[in-house]
C-alpha cells in the first residue's frame, strides 16, 4: 500500500493508502497505537464513504491519487 495521506476527525486520527485501485483505511483514537482498518475495492466506494464527513480540500489528495508505481 502507498500512503496517500492522513485525515482527521474529533479525536480520531484515519491513514489512508492505496494500491492497484484497492484503498485501506486505517483509523485509531491512540495514534494509531492500536487501530481498526477497513478496505474498498474502488476509489468511488472509499470517497462515497468519506464525502460525508471530510471537505472537498480535505480530501483532495485522496481524489488526485491515480495508483502507486509497485
Amino acid at each position: 500500500m502507498t500512503f496517500i495521506t492522513y485525515l482527521h476527525k474529533g479525536k480520531w486520527l484515519i491513514r489512508v493508502s492505496g494500491h492497484h485501485g484497492k484503498y485501506m483505511l486505517e483509523y485509531s483514537e491512540d495514534q494509531l497505537n492500536s487501530k481498526t482498518t477497513k478496505s474498498y475495492e474502488s476509489k468511488e466506494e472509499l470517497l462515497q464513504a468519506l464525502v460525508s464527513r471530510f471537505s472537498e480540500e480535505e480530501l483532495k489528495l485522496i481524489m488526485k491519487f491515480e495508483n502507486d508505481p509497485g
